[in-house]
């Protein structure tokens, strides 16, 4: 063999190696081990230190959806930060400043207070941070700017809006006299349900605003007028104050509350008296459909309990989040990933479920009616609204 041709040999086999070695060093850039990926980040607001049973609730729900998929998506470990802000608007957006700024999260559950909650939704619409609401929030909390907020219960009009048609269109009520709290979500709440009644042609013939703290409700039972059914929305503590007066009244209304907010436990300390009060829910633990049976039994054998709405809401939220993240195999940017959840529809225990483009969420509602079920009152499915979007027609 000549010099020339050994030369050939050498510097061709030089240069197969060479690319060999390029072309895996190519390769090797483009797929980083699933080890070495960045965890994905994931922002909690609550009171944590609030004496509330409802709180606890919330992280149960939201992290037993995370052990469901082992803490990890589209490949990624999920990292959960949870920040206390005790309720307190200002310290909840100084949190939501840390877990956006500074830890980097993809989204952001809660605050479970309304004010709250919109303070933060004020904040994080700059950045658009995917925000997953725990509680009803005023319409405005939808239409901050950032078409991030995503609002699972609905707006608070939109979550008593199909309990007015309702009262009107199936139970055959003409006329009501309300009590409510005089702030924004009692103001919002009973507009819900006043605008649908009347919209039908309900005629609303008293309407009564309560000061927060009030102890006596003997003065507002007297002065209710008589109507077809008496309707109502207290925070949970004065709503036990105001029934015992009600039902010994001698008044005899029917009572629609305008939200089931009130647990059954505290149903259990008015007592059989509350059998018959009607409201609306967008999760019942009597519903059948088979996701929200399998939800139930995983939840009572994981945390010997029975879930709260809240829990659900929260578990919930968390199937959103994760099925976006998934949709995007983990890009957080946040308009792609808000995008990619506005495209989800998931069956869920409370039903099947989707988000409009605002960000408000189209479900089922469940209109219930307290009854006593094995010695103890509890809320029953009565009827369903299905696919109903959780907004108000006059929010715009």
């Amino acid at each position: 063999m000549s010099t020339r041709q050994k030369s050939v040999i050498k510097y061709g086999f030089v240069g197969f190696t060479a690319l060999v070695l390029v072309s895996s060093l190519l390769i090797g850039s483009t797929e980083t081990p699933a080890a070495e990926l960045p965890s994905i980040k994931i922002g909690v607001i609550l009171p944590y230190t609030w004496e509330d049973p409802t709180i606890p609730h919330v992280d149960k729900g939201l992290k037993m959806k995370l052990d469901e998929v082992g803490w990890k998506v589209a490949g990624r470990t999920i990292e959960f930060i949870g920040e206390d802000d005790a309720g307190n608007a200002v310290k909840s957006v100084e949190k939501a400043k840390k877990l956006v700024e500074v830890n980097k999260v993809c989204g952001i559950f809660g605050p479970v207070v309304a004010n709250c909650a919109l303070a933060v939704a004020n904040y994080t619409s700059a950045s658009k941070t995917a925000q997953f609401t725990l509680a009803e929030l005023p319409y405005a909390g939808n239409k901050m700017g950032g078409n991030n907020v995503f609002s699972l219960t609905g707006t608070q009009q939109g979550s008593t809006k199909d309990l007015g048609d309702y009262a009107y269109e199936v139970a055959g009520y003409r006329t009501a006299t309300v009590i409510h709290q005089d702030f924004v979500a009692g103001e919002e709440l009973a507009k819900g349900f006043i605008d649908a009644f009347q919209a039908k042609g309900g005629k609303i013939i008293q309407r009564q605003r309560v000061p927060m703290g009030t102890m006596d409700y003997a003065p507002y039972v007297t002065a209710m007028q008589k109507a077809d059914v008496a309707v109502g929305w207290l925070l949970p503590q004065e709503q036990l104050r105001l029934l015992p007066v009600y039902f010994n009244s001698g008044l005899n209304m029917p009572f629609i509350l305008l939200h089931g907010g009130l647990p059954e436990a505290m149903l259990q300390q008015v007592g059989d008296k509350t059998v018959g009060i009607v409201s609306i829910i967008r999760w019942c633990r009597f519903d059948e459909n088979p996701v929200n049976k399998q939800f139930l039994d995983a939840f009572t054998a994981k945390y010997r309990e029975a879930p709260m709405p809240v829990a659900v809401t929260a578990y919930e939220q968390m199937s959103f989040l994760l099925e976006g993240l998934k949709a995007t195999n983990g890009v957080t940017t946040p308009e792609v990933l808000n995008n990619a959840i506005r495209k989800v529809k998931l069956s869920l225990p409370g039903g099947m479920t989707s988000y409009s483009e605002e960000g408000i969420a189209i479900g089922d509602h469940n209109i219930v009616r307290v009854e006593k079920v094995e010695g103890k009152v509890v809320w029953k499915p009565i009827k369903r609204f299905y696919q109903s979007l959780y907004k108000s027609p006059n929010e715009k």
